[in-house]
């Protein structure tokens, strides 16, 4: 990949570089980048590169209790996914593919940043955020769009069977499939969302699903079959990643025992239909009998073409039962089906 030369939009790696206290500036970025900086405690006499004292709003408070507190409410509020989706995102757009899916598929969670790194991420962010609205609208640098574009490609590709290790960055890196699978993604405002109004109060793991959110479903799928992948994406306030894990438990099972259920219906639905099927060819021979019985009685034939075309239309029901009547319930299963085995990752923005 060609080098992306910086702009205003996207500037290099420099402008985006906090005002670090040690003279090992490169150093501790690469580190950063790597995810191998730890959190480190402040000295008890914080002092800038030439000596010189921390001014107060650095330095934040008197005791070392107050400025470790001080340091970690510094911090910029994002999830360790999105710091290293954030890097492999740097890294793709200045040509380094390798390095950003390196960094994807690191294991744990993620860089930990102290209050020396921590503005490099916010800084990084803030570029990163400001570039993919650029991109999404279309307008902006066009070094800047087209440098977004190409990472988002370039880890699209590089990903392609690795599911498991990037469903955060589906929406980010705007897939129509990966892997098989079809995505499908789906904008909620929060975990409420998902769910009914009337059972508010029980816990995510109790709670039945939003029939608003199931149409939206329905119709954002539509007559897809087969394997997918549902990225819900949700505002990062609301993010909360043990609600999270049991907020998926909880959709897979809600959608097995809908599934469930709708096979029972159907069961149901088609011994019906073959009851009516079963009542025609007992009316046909009915019929047939008495006629035997009866033979050639003027008055009666009326009788008897009646009862004639009463086999025809029973039989007739009975599939329409069977096949037509069933047909919306089979595609509800199916969906159900679907989504019991669906792959659910939920994405913060």
């Amino acid at each position: 990949m060609a080098e992306v030369k910086p702009s205003a939009a996207y500037p290099s790696t420099d402008s985006v570089k906090p005002k670090l206290e040690h003279a090992s500036t490169e150093k501790t970025i690469s580190d950063v980048q790597k995810g191998e900086i730890k959190d480190k405690k402040p000295s008890s006499t914080p002092q800038k590169a030439g000596g010189e004292p921390l001014s107060p709003v650095v330095v934040g408070v008197a005791s070392e209790k107050a400025a470790i507190t001080a340091q970690k409410k510094a911090r910029p509020k994002y999830f360790p996914d999105e710091a290293r989706f954030i890097v492999a995102m740097v890294k793709a757009m200045k040509g380094d593919v390798g390095g950003a899916v390196s960094t994807l598929r690191e294991k744990g969670r993620g860089p930990s940043v102290d209050q020396q790194t921590a503005q490099f991420f916010s800084e990084a962010r803030q570029t990163y955020l400001q570039v993919k609205r650029m991109a999404a609208s279309g307008s902006g640098d066009e070094v800047a769009i087209d440098s977004f574009h190409l990472a988002r490609e370039t880890l699209k590709d590089a990903l392609d069977k690795d599911v498991e290790t990037y469903g955060r960055y589906f929406s980010t890196l705007n897939l129509s499939s990966v892997g098989g699978k079809k995505v499908f993604p789906l904008v909620i405002d929060d975990y409420n969302y998902l769910f009914s109004d009337f059972d508010e109060g029980l816990p995510y793991s109790k709670r039945g699903l939003s029939v608003d959110w199931v149409n939206e479903l329905k119709e954002k799928i539509g007559d897809y079959r087969g394997e997918l992948v549902v990225v819900l994406s949700i505002a990062g306030e609301h993010w909360s990643h043990k609600a999270e894990e049991t907020i998926k438990k909880r959709l897979k099972n809600a959608f097995n025992e809908e599934g469930k259920n709708g096979l029972k219906q159907l069961s149901k639905q088609k011994r019906i239909g073959l009851a009516w099927i079963v009542s025609s060819l007992v009316v046909a021979y009915v019929a047939a009998f008495l006629k035997s019985l009866i033979p050639n009685v003027p008055l009666l034939e009326p009788i008897f073409e009646v009862i004639s075309v009463a086999p025809w239309f029973l039989a007739w029901e009975g599939g329409n039962i069977i096949f037509r009547d069933t047909s919306d319930l089979k595609k509800e299963i199916k969906l159900n089906q679907m989504m019991s085995n669906a792959e659910i990752h939920f994405e913060q923005y």
